[in-house]
């Protein structure tokens, strides 16, 4: 096994792991609060989409014209990943609003955690195993 393919599997764990903690929590809640989040996913803007849009076609139009190919990708992975943050933040943030029991958010707060941390290992897997290896 790869360690790309070991990468993916520890993020379908992760994955797994996070949607059964959320699946557990909402057993918790009422029916409003869950009617709330809802709601709440409801009126969302696809602002999240739309930056991940615009940032993969600059880096496809940029691509072309960068000379370090393998750093540029780090870059780009990184702005990748803070603006995943960032959202998964946006989202704890709105939510934490909504007077949701505390237990309920700590749930959120790890699941999305767990994706996060899946995501991140995946990517630098992915990268690793596509960086030159100077063998001496």
């Amino acid at each position: 096994m790869t360690a790309v393919n070991a990468a993916f599997v520890v993020f379908l764990l992760c994955a797994a792991a996070s949607r059964w903690l959320i699946s557990r929590s909402m057993g918790s809640l009422t029916v409003e609060q869950k009617a709330l989040i809802v709601d709440a996913s409801a009126n969302r803007r696809p602002w999240f989409f739309i930056v991940l849009a615009a940032l993969v076609a600059g880096w496809t139009f940029a691509f072309g014209h960068i000379h370090n190919k393998h750093l540029a990708l780090i870059g780009f992975i990184i702005i990748l990943v803070l603006v995943g943050i960032l959202s998964s933040a946006a989202r704890v943030r709105r939510l934490s609003r909504m007077g949701l029991p505390p237990p309920y958010l700590r749930s959120l707060r790890a699941s999305l955690s767990l994706i996060v941390f899946g995501l991140l290992f995946m990517v630098a897997m992915m990268i690793y195993s596509e960086w030159p290896h100077h063998v001496h």
